[in-house]
């Protein structure tokens, strides 16, 4: 089984890392299908520094989580100590500028009503709350290794979340069928994650239930 879940978190850190390639987004009506490395070129060519950056940042940070996952579950004992700490503020520092996204386009006027304002509060609401758990998991001194796993299975859901944002984003006009990849990624990541979750629980219920046979 922790096999299994090693594998599932690295075929969807593939297809999150494949998505960057694929057309998938229509940024603006009869522009045609645009992939995020063809938007990120484009933007360095047309626009200044300082919105190349903000712009690139969110355009790779998709690109970065999936690379950081490509270890699956970080073997037996779970990822190093270093590498679950990239992790886990990679995962803080992803979902609190989605968070800060969802609230700046909630203000655009084509935001207001429908789906899109669903999916924009969606958008802002649902990083914070697993910021929250990851934080407190963290103040409380929760197993490191779940905690770490607790913190890849939140960047599979993100990744799932900000996917299916995009097909009711007021700023995209159209999608591909590419625009299902990052769906299918974060789902794989989000199942790896519980499975990988679950197995340590099941291992602790067996010498809970041996004692409660001798006594």
């Amino acid at each position: 089984m922790a096999h299994l879940a090693s594998w599932l978190i690295r075929a969807g850190a593939f297809l999150g890392i494949a998505a960057f390639f694929v057309p998938r987004l229509e940024p603006s009506p009869g522009k045609g299908l645009e992939s995020s490395l063809s938007a990120l070129l484009w933007l360095a060519e047309t626009t200044d520094h300082e919105v190349f950056f903000i712009y690139a940042a969110g355009l790779l940070a998709p690109l970065a989580a999936c690379l950081l996952l490509m270890d699956g579950t970080g073997g037996r004992n779970g990822a190093s100590p270093l590498l679950r700490w990239v992790v886990l503020l990679f995962f803080l520092a992803w979902a609190f500028s989605l968070a800060t996204m969802g609230s700046l386009v909630a203000t655009l006027p084509s935001a207001t009503g429908g789906d899109e304002t669903a999916a924009t509060l969606l958008l802002f609401a649902a990083p914070l709350v697993l910021a929250t758990i990851v934080i407190a998991r963290v103040l409380g001194g929760s197993n490191p290794v779940s905690t770490g796993t607790i913190a890849r299975g939140s960047i599979g859901l993100l990744l799932f979340l900000e996917s299916i944002y995009d097909f009711r984003s007021p700023l995209n006009s159209g999608w591909g069928a590419g625009a299902l990849l990052p769906i299918l990624a974060g789902a794989l990541i989000v199942a790896g994650a519980t499975l990988a979750l679950a197995r340590p629980e099941r291992a602790a219920a067996v010498p809970v239930a041996a004692a409660a046979e001798k006594a």
